[in-house]
């Protein structure tokens, strides 16, 4: 006979929770960097880190998770799904932005392809598998390797568009030997995509300007930053800081400002360099260790009226958002790259 609890319930119908403690799952996830690994409902904390980004076998016990061996890519199951047209790790959407996409196949992609990319569950972009040609993406091709303009071109989408104009910057930059990002040529797409490499070179210049004037600035003299209204004073855990938890406060620094850490590294003394993502575009940075404040933001911050340098001004946590507003005004001038 059932014995009966203390509720007058059969203690054979009663649930035992005890069984659920202490479970262990196994589940194959994408690792790009950082302390942590998403799974679709959690953040895990990793008690090992993997070798390198890529996808992993993880052993999960409660919010715990060890790396196993590397993996095949599984399904994209409950990932959210991006589409635009590829040129390099760069995915252009219809919008005229781009995200730099992570875990980026080892060949690389026909430039202007449409690509179908991914969200991981902890927001990280990454690439899933390219779609096919039509006519449109074959005609801006020929227009490309022709070093001709797309103007008279019909069909060309607002992210085939956006992609043409960064591939015809980077071959410009390319032979110029000089470097370019996306968002540098964003507010110039328009014009790149009609008039050609002519449009290119007269961006590459006033970059050039910019960055050998020796320091940072914002605006190319178009625009000033308030680096003073740029500031978001995040509240930071009060954990004591030291050199060795350098890299977790840098982390929880930039989370919450809405940015997502890469890497940590010392590079001597008391600093440390920072790599980031933010508003799906990487940047680097320097900063002290302890203090967290920035020393070298990587982007352009001097006030062209004045050249009074804003990097100090900034800590982890308010750097995105001066990043958000020079994208805002369409100035964004990237300084470090390496």
């Amino acid at each position: 006979m059932a014995r009966k609890s203390q509720l007058g319930v059969d203690d054979k119908s009663m649930v035992d929770y005890r069984r659920f403690l202490n479970k262990k799952e196994r589940a194959i996830l994408p690792w790009l960097g950082g302390s942590r690994v998403f799974a679709k409902d959690r953040a895990l904390r990793l008690s090992t880190r993997p070798a390198g980004p890529g996808f992993w076998k993880f052993e999960i016990e409660g919010r715990n998770a060890t790396a196993g061996e590397q993996a095949d890519a599984p399904e994209y199951a409950g990932m959210s799904k991006l589409r635009g047209h590829l040129v390099g790790e760069w995915l252009f959407r219809t919008d005229g932005s781009a995200t730099a996409l992570e875990l980026m196949p080892e060949e690389e992609q026909t430039p202007l392809s449409p690509c179908v990319a991914y969200v991981t569950f902890g927001g990280e972009e990454i690439f899933g598998d390219l779609d096919f040609d039509q006519d449109a993406e074959t005609a801006a091709r020929a227009a490309l390797e022709e070093d001709r303009s797309i103007a008279l071109e019909r069909g060309i989408g607002a992210s085939l568009r956006a992609a043409f104009a960064f591939a015809v910057a980077s071959k410009v930059a390319k032979k110029e030997r000089v470097q370019i990002s996306p968002e540098e040529v964003r507010p110039h797409a328009m014009e790149i995509a009609e008039r050609g490499r002519a449009a290119v070179m007269a961006v590459i210049e006033e970059l050039e300007r910019v960055r050998n004037l020796g320091r940072v600035r914002v605006g190319a003299g178009r625009h000033v930053l308030d680096v003073g209204r740029a500031v978001l004073r995040a509240e930071r855990d009060r954990v004591a800081p030291t050199y060795e938890n350098a890299e977790d406060r840098a982390e929880a620094a930039l989370e919450a400002a809405g940015a997502r850490l890469a890497s940590c590294r010392y590079v001597g003394g008391d600093e440390i360099e920072v790599k980031f993502r933010f508003a799906d575009n990487r940047f680097i940075c320097r900063a002290h260790a302890l203090t967290l404040n920035v020393i070298d933001a990587g982007i352009c911050l001097v006030d062209h009226a004045d050249g009074h340098r804003g990097d100090p001004e900034l800590t982890l946590e308010s750097l995105p958002s001066a990043i958000r507003e020079a994208m805002r005004l369409g100035v964004l001038v990237i300084t470090r790259r390496n």
